[in-house]
């Protein structure tokens, strides 16, 4: 039967046993914080190795990544990850990539085609923009940086514009004179200038569902660095509210001063939908058998 072919000839095995865990994922394991890897021309920048050591990729889990993302890093024209789009530091800063990983490069690159030698160029200008990108190990030809101009994953934002174009905000996030770290700009008419504090606890985060206690000092949106889809839901205090899409491809929530119970989460009209039919088929099962019994019960009488 299935269960003993299953049982004694298929033999499934977890991922770390037929595909070791490379020196670099080791190290990174080892970080334990949330924060994401930005693989740059590495062995595994467009597949999820990372991922199946629970270590978060800006590629995600695979292709296919939402269309506004794809734009965002400039790789709308493909289903694949492109990390060329990501060598800007806001965009790396937005999509939370706090680790970015680089092939050991060249000091005398002359011998190399001119795409080459300008990709080189890219790279070094990208890591050497500033003092907020340390080189923290170089291992397997590769070195690994920590990216302290890194977002965290949740943070308050004092300073909201909101925008209609998508163009015009693609311009305004590549622009190197608009700072991601205190500005964001929305879809819609919300705008927001106030001088403020805030502090977030994370009290649960799972790929569905988060829940946040936030304490803001003045009105001010809360950024959330996970991709927007409209599927996804928010709620402060028990209470419905509208989640905006922040920063083109992310997520952020209308604030009010004070301390308050924020939860986000996914609730897709296709999964209700696939539930009530289930339950309908469920019962026309038992309607059907309950029938069936009585029909045998009244032709014996």
């Amino acid at each position: 039967d299935t269960y003993r072919i299953n049982k004694d000839y298929i033999k499934t095995m977890p991922f770390s046993e037929f595909i070791a865990k490379s020196s670099i994922v080791s190290y990174l394991s080892d970080k334990g914080d949330i924060g994401r890897v930005l693989p740059l021309y590495w062995d595994h920048s467009g597949d999820d190795y990372l991922m199946q050591y629970q270590i978060e990729s800006v590629g995600g889990a695979g292709s296919n990544q939402l269309k506004t993302y794809q734009k965002l890093i400039g790789a709308e024209h493909t289903v694949m990850f492109n990390p060329t789009g990501l060598i800007n530091d806001n965009i790396a800063s937005l999509v939370n990539a706090k680790y970015i990983i680089t092939p050991v490069l060249p000091d005398d690159y002359s011998r190399y085609p001119v795409q080459t030698q300008n990709l080189i160029k890219s790279l070094r200008n990208f890591i050497d923009s500033d003092s907020l990108k340390q080189r923290i190990a170089t291992i397997e030809n590769y070195n690994i940086y920590r990216n302290d101009r890194s977002l965290e994953r949740f943070s308050m934002i004092y300073n909201v514009k909101g925008i209609e174009s998508d163009e015009e905000a693609i311009t305004i996030l590549k622009n190197s004179l608009f700072c991601v770290s205190d500005s964001a700009i929305v879809d819609g008419d919300l705008n927001i200038k106030e001088d403020g504090e805030g502090k977030i606890d994370v009290k649960k985060y799972t790929p569905n569902y988060i829940e946040l206690n936030v304490n803001t000092t003045k009105r001010g949106l809360l950024l959330i660095l996970n991709g927007y889809y409209p599927a996804w839901k928010a709620q402060i205090d028990g209470k419905p509210v509208k989640l905006y899409r922040a920063d083109y491809s992310f997520q952020g929530i209308d604030m009010k001063p004070g301390e308050h119970i924020v939860k986000i989460y996914f609730k897709s009209k296709a999964e209700h939908i696939g539930f009530i039919i289930s339950l309908l088929t469920l019962i026309f099962v038992f309607a059907t058998i309950i029938f069936e019994i009585r029909m045998k019960k009244s032709v014996r009488r």
